[in-house]
């Protein structure tokens, strides 16, 4: 991955636990901003999903009518989480939507201080905007995305040529195929990637 988020096999605990770094929070659940930058504080490792999802299943069904057949397979997994890479850079260069906020007429958080006590500022694009959400890197949790999706994973199209027409092969039978595979995601939760990307 980076030095960001983290995969660990740990005795008692799920296979490819994710850790990673959380916004700070108060006993309030007020978010905790460092007074000297603006820029929210973050805990310290801490697990934030599983890289393996516990669930997985498929469907694959086929049809036939004279000499041709069609089959088809969905599958999908539930329950694993990703920590996008894809997300955090474009997030680090301006390029994803959760950067939008702020670019007129600056962007305001509030919450407490280390200390807790109460904090306001307000970023403007020309007053640290850019480092603000650059910081987002920091905090693991926000890259990290439920897995689950299904796919479209194969359709396949064919069709019986009569065996008489290659009498001269000795052939029993002879088939031709049209093979897509991984066609179509038709449900996932994770933004801008597959999920099923490392």
């Amino acid at each position: 991955m980076n030095s960001y988020a983290f995969i660990f096999a740990e005795v008692g605990k799920p296979y490819s636990t994710i850790k990673g770094y959380k916004v700070k929070k108060n006993a309030e659940g007020k978010t905790m901003y460092n007074k000297a930058n603006g820029f929210e504080l973050t805990t310290g490792l801490e697990d934030i999903g599983t890289g393996v999802s516990p669930w997985a299943g498929g469907i694959n069904n086929s049809f036939s009518y004279k000499r041709f057949n069609l089959s088809f397979l969905i599958d999908g997994k539930f329950g694993g989480h990703v920590y996008s890479g894809t997300n955090l850079y474009a997030t680090r260069f301006g390029l994803h939507k959760i950067t939008l906020p702020g670019r007129e007429g600056g962007l305001t958080v509030t919450g407490v201080d280390g200390e807790d006590k109460p904090f306001t500022k307000t970023f403007t694009y020309n007053n640290d905007l850019q480092a603000y959400y650059d910081n987002y890197k920091f905090q693991s949790e926000r890259f990290i995305y439920s897995s689950d999706f299904i796919k479209l994973r194969q359709v396949i199209l064919g069709y019986s040529l009569p065996a008489n027409l290659f009498s001269f092969a000795k052939f029993q039978s002879v088939s031709l195929s049209l093979v897509g595979r991984n066609l179509l995601i038709l449900h996932k939760k994770a933004p801008n990637i597959d999920p099923e990307s490392t």
